[in-house]
């Protein structure tokens, strides 16, 4: 399905935002520079959003703007590039992260610690726990396979989905552009944007780790 653009002008009208701030945003690398669409129109040419995410986008810096100074959200929003590690008896004391998946992704990965990128693929795992009954062996593929990902995900533009073929089930990752054409046997059950997901999670991290 073909994302829903919205333009300069509607987006500056809807949010009440100026001009600057927009501009001065994307400086600072709060909104991406990928997100300014360039299009022909009547006028001449015309900059469009993804709508979605650009609302959301403007709606948290402005939520978080009296809190932050606009390095640190930017740093915020850039998770990708954060260097922190967690152990698992940190992540056991988080009340968002599901404890079994903390725990099948220390055994799977055979490890203790995990860097950002392992935190928000686990919370995945642990959403779709909450909202599909999975199997231990079909939660252990999926974990299997996001460890034979894992060494090629260098960033988070890419979205996360969750399929059913008859009774099994199954995920994919794809880069967040690209299509995906299923037989008519699959469904989609459930897609996840790790870029967003990842502003959230970061958000909520730092916010836990501030108050413990």
């Amino acid at each position: 399905m073909k994302e829903e653009l919205l333009s300069k002008k509607e987006l500056l009208i809807l949010t009440g935002i100026s001009y600057g701030q927009l501009y001065r945003w994307k400086r600072q690398n709060l909104i991406p520079e990928a997100w300014f669409i360039k299009q022909a129109s009547f006028t001449g040419q015309e900059t469009f959003f993804p709508k979605e995410k650009i609302l959301k986008r403007v709606e948290m810096i402005l939520n978080l703007k009296d809190q932050y100074s606009l390095e640190e959200l930017a740093d915020l929003l850039s998770p990708e590039s954060a260097t922190k590690t967690f152990t698992s008896s940190e992540l056991l004391k988080l009340s968002r992260l599901n404890k079994g998946a903390v725990e099948l992704f220390g055994r799977v990965l055979g490890k203790n610690q995990f860097a950002f990128r392992e935190l928000l693929l686990m919370d995945i795992v642990g959403d779709l726990c909450s909202k599909y009954l999975l199997s231990e062996q079909e939660l252990e593929d999926i974990v299997r396979s996001i460890a034979k990902w894992l060494p090629n995900l260098k960033n988070t533009l890419y979205r996360f989905t969750l399929c059913q073929r008859e009774e099994q089930k199954f995920c994919l990752l794809l880069q967040q552009e690209a299509a995906l054409y299923l037989d008519h046997r699959t469904e989609e059950l459930q897609v996840y944007d790790l870029d967003e997901l990842a502003k959230d999670l970061h958000l909520e991290l730092n916010k836990a780790l501030e108050e413990g």
